[in-house]
């Protein structure tokens, strides 16, 4: 009986030993477990609204400097440590780095240079070369710059892009057509390599009450804008035997003269000296590109003589009879 007694109590004792280890142990977990908490993601959130998350969880905030970002908005979370889902005490420091927002910087000084050291400065700022348009303008060299988007010193982000003006060179010049109407067609036709145009076809039609040989009609008409290098077409006053209006050519009505200068880089003064149908002296004194083209129109029945110099030497002598 004693035994039977003294094994219960043993029993009990074992009993009661486990169970107040395992209640301890099962405390103590609940309130270590209490005093941990899993770090959330703070990236990309503003200074306000991680203090109030880290304080609703019992952690320190601690901001360990800042960081130009082109990513991450100024005053916004850039780096956290420790990373988002680690599991640590109350009480310790979340230690975060702020963005600066992207670097600033103004916009450098472009125009006038060439299109090429603009996209050079450009990446040597950290910019990126925008829209690009191209106009003719004046006498500006091809290629220039002309004007820019943002203007130079303006505060631009750094990977901003910048749009650009290029210049394509001069433009032909706009001229304003004279009237050719009632000049005799040698005359007309030097008027026309006075102002750079081009000699188009030359049509003939007679009107018995205009002198022979004066320009009827001419288009463009008088006063009209023109450019450079643009065909002007007249119409001269001439007899022909199918009494209408048709193109002249050299076995008709008149002698085309044509001369076209050697290629090359530099220009040549060039003087067309010619006498007869009430013109003497030079026609013609210019400079003149290579490959250029002279044309002078001579008309039938015209007495006189031609001659055509290159830098003052004598290169073509022509005599007409009637």
């Amino acid at each position: 009986m004693i035994q039977r007694l003294i094994k219960w109590i043993v029993l009990g004792g074992v009993f009661f030993l486990i169970a107040g280890t395992s209640a301890y142990f099962t405390v103590s977990f609940v309130i270590k477990k209490e005093d941990r908490v899993i770090v959330p993601v703070l990236v990309g959130k503003d200074v306000a609204t991680v203090l109030e998350i880290l304080s609703g969880l019992g952690l320190n905030t601690k901001v360990k400097g800042s960081e130009y970002s082109d990513q991450v908005a100024g005053n916004h979370v850039l780096l956290q440590d420790p990373p988002p889902g680690s599991e640590i005490k109350k009480g310790r420091d979340v230690r975060i780095v702020l963005s600066k927002g992207p670097r600033v910087l103004p916009a450098p000084h472009l125009i006038g240079l060439s299109y090429r050291q603009a996209r050079i400065i450009l990446e040597q700022n950290g910019l990126c070369t925008g829209v690009v348009s191209r106009v003719s303008q004046g006498r500006t060299k091809s290629e220039t710059i002309l004007a820019q988007y943002p203007e130079k010193g303006t505060d631009i982000p750094q990977g901003r892009c910048v749009d650009l003006l290029v210049s394509l060179g001069p433009g032909p010049r706009v001229l304003k057509m004279p009237d050719l109407t009632g000049r005799f067609a040698p005359e007309a036709q030097l008027e026309v390599q006075r102002m750079n145009l081009v000699l188009g076809p030359i049509s003939t039609e007679h009107d018995p009450y205009r002198p022979e040989d004066v320009i009827l009609e001419q288009d463009p008409p008088a006063g009209h804008p023109v450019f450079e290098g643009q065909p002007v077409n007249l119409v001269q006053n001439r007899k022909h035997p199918l009494g209408k209006r048709g193109p002249q050519t050299d076995q008709n009505n008149a002698f085309l003269f044509r001369y076209r200068l050697r290629d090359g880089f530099l220009k040549t003064r060039i003087r067309l000296k010619f006498n007869g149908y009430g013109l003497s002296g030079d026609v013609i004194d210019a400079y003149m590109n290579p490959g250029d083209e002279i044309l002078f129109l001579i008309p039938e029945g015209t007495e006189g003589s031609l001659r055509l110099y290159e830098d003052d030497t004598l290169k073509v002598s022509r005599q007409f009879k009637p």
